[in-house]
């Protein structure tokens, strides 16, 4: 059993994109008990994104949702709530 807590990181838009990555960057020098997924970086290339993104929401019980004045009305983070 992987004691590692895995966390959906959620981003729409530039700005929000950025400070995704840097997340992903940052908190495992914290925590390195964590397995973040991001679609910028771990989408595998070929690979359907729905079907990613579906079946990584399924398996994940945390997510970090970043949102920005720009994308609060997105239909985008609808979808994901």
């Amino acid at each position: 059993m992987d004691p590692r807590v895995n966390i959906f990181i959620s981003w729409s838009g530039e700005k929000s994109r950025m400070i995704a990555e840097s997340l992903k960057n940052w908190l495992p020098l914290i925590l390195d008990s964590l397995n973040l997924w991001l679609s910028s970086r771990d989408l595998p290339e070929g690979k359907r994104w729905a079907q990613e993104v579906f079946s990584r929401l399924e398996k994940y019980k945390f997510g970090i949702l970043l949102l920005t004045p720009t994308t609060m009305n997105s239909p985008w983070v609808l979808f994901l709530c």
